[in-house]
């Protein structure tokens, strides 16, 4: 399977990053081609940039599956879901899992193929916000 893995800088050190590290390693171990989008400079034009790299990978690389390593990064994937079809997971850590503020942000879950929680109190803060998306 094709894997388009879309991750902040991996070079920082901290949980999220050593978490997609892993994630990334162990889906290469299970034999997946992963290819890497990393968004490493911040800014607006580093934003567009990123986002351009996102979708020129997603035309060049067609992935079966887009893995959002923070949801923040699910309005592309929801966009690649509609324009080209690519199912998507979205990662949750905790905060953002509270009540989704934006009808946005209430879409990306909605869109998502499945969504990977990293503990039980991240899934109970998902499921009190939005309840529907249990069948997940």
């Amino acid at each position: 399977m094709k894997i388009l893995f879309i991750a902040s800088d991996l070079s920082v050190v901290g949980g999220i990053q050593r978490y997609n590290k892993i994630f990334i390693h162990t889906l290469r171990h299970l034999g997946e081609n992963v290819k890497l989008a990393e968004w490493k400079n911040r800014g607006y034009l580093a934003k567009a940039l990123f986002a351009a790299k996102i979708f020129v990978s997603a035309i060049v690389f067609q992935p079966d599956l887009v893995v959002s390593s923070h949801v923040n990064f699910g309005s592309i994937c929801v966009w690649l879901k509609k324009l080209f079809g690519t199912n998507y997971i979205v990662t949750l850590f905790g905060i953002e899992a509270r009540a989704p503020e934006t009808v946005a942000k209430r879409k990306i879950f909605e869109e998502a193929k499945k969504i990977c929680t990293v503990s039980e109190y991240t899934v109970e803060n998902l499921l009190k916000a939005m309840p529907e998306v249990r069948k997940k």
